[in-house]
């Protein structure tokens, strides 16, 4: 069955009270909610570097014939915790894998690239190509590359964009990855991946997981 996942990213009133409510929620009632409406939790992160100290983002599964765009009166983003939400709806590539589930501790970085529209299946096949390398090198694993649905503005400027998930051990091996000489076969295929690439923004955030 083909699927679609939805990205989501809350803006929560300031203050800790509301991100540790919001949490709550989402690893309880949020979880059975999914499950009950036929979607599949993924995961919560909440922000490091590169998001807004009051931005979480949640992360779902859904099977294709299921329309999450009208928000039920049980909809965990209907609370007083909540000032605002942005939905990305995101279609699969080769990651992730139908095994493939978070793993808890590290660091997770979301990075987003603005891509040319006609060159979307050749950046794929050069970042599937260079995770073998990469895996291997370091300790990090992607979870996946998605390819977002074109909005109107990326459909007159002819551009398509996609969310890289990887999980890092830690910072340090994130920073140690994005050396050259650490991985010379992998960043081949980077290189040629960076001349299809219009930008890329990467923000990094922690798994949040159940007491």
């Amino acid at each position: 069955m083909s699927e679609y996942y939805e990205y989501r990213t809350i803006l929560l009133k300031r203050g800790i009270s509301p991100v540790t409510h919001f949490a709550s929620l989402v690893l309880g009632k949020g979880v059975s909610h999914i499950t009950e409406d036929g979607g599949t939790f993924i995961g919560l992160f909440s922000p490091q570097f590169g998001f807004q100290s009051n931005e979480m983002v949640v992360l779902t599964q859904w099977p294709e014939d299921i329309d999450m765009s009208q928000e039920s009166e049980e909809s965990i983003y209907d609370t007083d915790d909540v000032e605002d939400y942005l939905v990305e709806i995101l279609h699969p590539t080769p990651r992730p894998r139908s095994a493939d589930r978070l793993k808890p501790g590290g660091v997770y970085v979301h990075r987003w690239f603005t891509v040319d529209a006609e060159r979307v299946n050749e950046f794929i096949e050069l970042s599937d190509k260079a995770w073998e390398s990469f895996e291997k090198k370091f300790d990090a694993q992607v979870y996946g590359l998605f390819e977002a649905e074109r909005d109107e503005e990326d459909l007159e400027h002819g551009e398509t964009r996609l969310l890289l998930l990887t999980r890092y051990a830690s910072l340090a091996v994130w920073e140690h990855s994005r050396s050259e000489d650490a991985d010379p076969d992998a960043w081949g295929l980077f290189r040629r991946r960076v001349e299809l690439t219009r930008s890329t923004v990467a923000r990094s955030s922690l798994l949040v997981v159940p007491d």
